[in-house]
């Protein structure tokens, strides 16, 4: 993974990541997936209204020549992080390589942690002030603190896989698994079962 920043603003700007798929935005209304700072990208199109868009602009087609190489991290060879969108809260960047989660700096791509929860991984994460929900292949929901990557709850009865990335409401977190319920809410504080939803067909 390589990223940059702006060299004549300075390192205020290397939590954008230019070429990773990540802007950051400012978290306008209640019901987004974290309450951070202007600079924070918490979920895979920002926010529950699916904007996909950053407001920040110091970096324009006047600035964009100043680009320079800010930091490069390096996985193993057999990790994927082609086709995953970082996550950033708290200068802290998120992603997976399809079998692991990691966290580095975001100004300066030192890691902070790296945790295997589960089966293979498909779809990006979503972060709240203290907590990353991710799903699996296998069907398994988790929540992991954002300070150290260990999980704090586990739900392994969700029938079907889990390819989307799941949508924090409230008190819940929802997912759409590949099959049975087409919609689960499930709590965020214990991943207890709340409701289900299958339309008929």
């Amino acid at each position: 993974m390589t990223c940059v920043k702006d060299v004549k603003i300075g390192r205020a700007a290397a939590a954008i990541v230019i070429g990773c798929g990540i802007a950051a935005a400012e978290m306008v209304g209640s019901a987004q997936p974290s309450r951070g700072s202007p600079g924070d990208w918490p979920s895979q199109n920002l926010d529950l209204r699916n904007r996909r868009y950053s407001p920040l602009d110091k970096i324009n087609t006047s600035t964009v020549s100043n680009l320079r190489l800010a930091w490069t991290f390096e996985t193993d060879a057999t990790d994927n992080i082609s086709e995953v969108t970082p996550l950033v809260v708290g200068r802290v960047m998120y992603f997976h390589s399809r079998s692991r989660l990691f966290a580095v700096d975001a100004a300066t791509g030192a890691p902070k942690w790296t945790a295997t929860p589960g089966g293979p991984l498909r779809a990006t994460p979503a972060v709240t002030d203290d907590t990353l929900y991710v799903g699996d292949k296998t069907g398994k929901l988790f929540a992991l603190d954002l300070a150290d990557g260990t999980v704090r709850w586990k739900k392994d009865d969700v029938k079907g896989q889990l390819l989307t990335t799941p949508l924090v409401v409230g008190d819940v977190v929802l997912v759409t698994p590949f099959e049975g319920d087409n919609l689960l809410a499930a709590y965020t504080t214990s991943g207890a079962f709340k409701w289900g939803f299958a339309p008929s067909r």
